[in-house]
């Protein structure tokens, strides 16, 4: 064990240690607390990254081994997205670590990511719960935990990072989630904007949100049968279009958030290219998995899909390029 004098640059053994982002300024619980939600960050990103991972590599089998049943071709492709997805929840997880880390999370970004995150582990447990065809018993129960600590520890860190401290009170998080999202339609920009960039995610943004309502309205308006939907998708199918409507309703908030930095110039920055990454995940594997689907000869209009990779692939296009090239604009 190293001496206290290696590991503390104060007098006392309370005092911060020096490599810990604003030791100098934050009282020692605060820095304490910080670390504590940065751990609960690091848990949640690693529990869904490992989680999503086995979704988006080995869909099939992660199927049987989360519902006991083994899945078609287009069940086991929605297993696929919903991967990407979580992928995408544990890439916000983990900046938002790194915020925690650096005392950032007072930041709209980083407020707008946390109610992201607590939104969709809530809505995605009760998706599962209200689904037709329920995961087997120690698997729904792994799932909703994993979702609710998402949810909570998201919602209790926007509290205590807002005007409002310590507690919980949820017509405060729907009326600041409404405020944050309420602008989706502004392109308000810089001297160092993206312009090119805010417009592509700007538009989908709204795609996402798109999808969502038709996602979740395909029962009523029979658009399985149309041909903007696959068909026929049973059950299980029927369980993981809610939970995938979910996750394209984060990636939307993600979009939004990616659209705001570029207005701002601020791409470059290491939260957007990781955002900008995740969202190039969930954009291949989409465009990936409606192509097999393509191959198979399962899909009711191939030119509608085939326009949906193309829109995958440029999303992706536009992601991968901002991660590679988006300069970080000093000062801004």
């Amino acid at each position: 064990m190293r001496p206290a004098v290696a590991v503390f640059s104060g007098s006392t053994d309370d005092a911060p240690r020096p490599d810990q982002p604003l030791a100098a300024t934050n009282p020692p619980l605060e820095v304490e607390r910080q670390s504590e939600r940065a751990l609960a960050y690091a848990a949640i990103s690693g529990l869904l990254g490992f989680s999503g991972l086995a979704l988006a590599v080995a869909p099939s089998q992660a199927v049987r081994f989360l519902w006991g049943a083994c899945p078609s071709l287009l069940v086991a492709g929605l297993a696929r997205a919903l991967g990407s997805t979580l992928l995408l929840a544990a890439v916000c997880a983990n900046c938002l670590k790194e915020a925690s880390e650096k005392d950032l999370l007072r930041s709209d970004t980083y407020k707008r990511l946390n109610l992201g995150l607590m939104w969709w582990g809530a809505a995605t447990a009760l998706a599962l719960w209200l689904a037709p065809a329920l995961p087997l018993r120690y698997a729904l129960g792994a799932w909703t935990a994993l979702l609710a600590a998402t949810s909570a520890h998201a919602a209790l860190t926007y509290h205590e990072t807002s005007e409002q401290g310590e507690g919980l009170n949820p017509i405060f998080l729907a009326r600041q989630s409404l405020s944050s999202l309420g602008n989706l339609a502004s392109y308000a920009n810089g001297p160092h904007a993206a312009v090119y960039a805010m417009y592509a995610y700007g538009l989908a943004a709204k795609v996402a949100i798109a999808a969502v309502v038709a996602i979740l309205l395909h029962g009523q308006l029979k658009l399985a049968q149309d041909g903007l939907l696959l068909a026929p998708l049973g059950a299980l199918g029927e369980t993981l279009l809610p939970a995938n409507a979910v996750g394209y309703a984060l990636a939307a908030v993600v979009l939004y958030t990616l659209k705001d930095a570029a207005g701002r110039g601020r791409l470059g920055a290491s939260t957007f290219k990781a955002l900008n990454i995740g969202v190039a995940v969930v954009a291949i594997t989409h465009a990936l998995t409606m192509v097999s689907w393509l191959q198979a000869g399962v899909l009711v209009n191939n030119t509608l899909v085939l326009a949906k990779v193309a829109m995958q692939s440029l999303l992706a296009a536009v992601a991968l390029y901002n991660y590679a090239f988006a300069a970080k604009k000093k000062g801004h």
